[in-house]
């Protein structure tokens, strides 16, 4: 059974999961094609920041952002989401 720590979590990541998507599809991506992976892949939360890798499914290019965690619990936007538009957009210059 999860804890209220890992569900908080699990919520965290499904806000961001859900921005990437709507900025993949602006900058011309299908979210389909891009896979996200969290702090290599582990499900709880061992440091204050978190490491995001969000990779194009059908190729090798990938980006990193390193998010602050207590940001995301506070939801808020202004400092994650420039951050995950700049790797967006830095992604879909690597795949053209």
């Amino acid at each position: 059974m999860a804890t209220p720590k890992q569900g908080a979590y699990a919520g965290m990541q499904l806000d961001v999961q859900v921005q990437i998507d709507l900025l993949a599809l602006r900058y011309g991506l299908r979210p389909g094609d891009l896979r996200v992976e969290w702090d290599g892949g582990t499900t709880e939360m061992i440091t204050g920041t978190h490491h995001l890798v969000i990779a194009a499914s059908h190729g090798d290019h990938s980006v990193t952002v390193i998010l602050d965690h207590d940001a995301l619990m506070r939801h808020d936007q202004p400092y994650y989401l420039a951050r995950l538009e700049s790797a967006i957009a830095k992604l879909k210059e690597m795949v053209g």
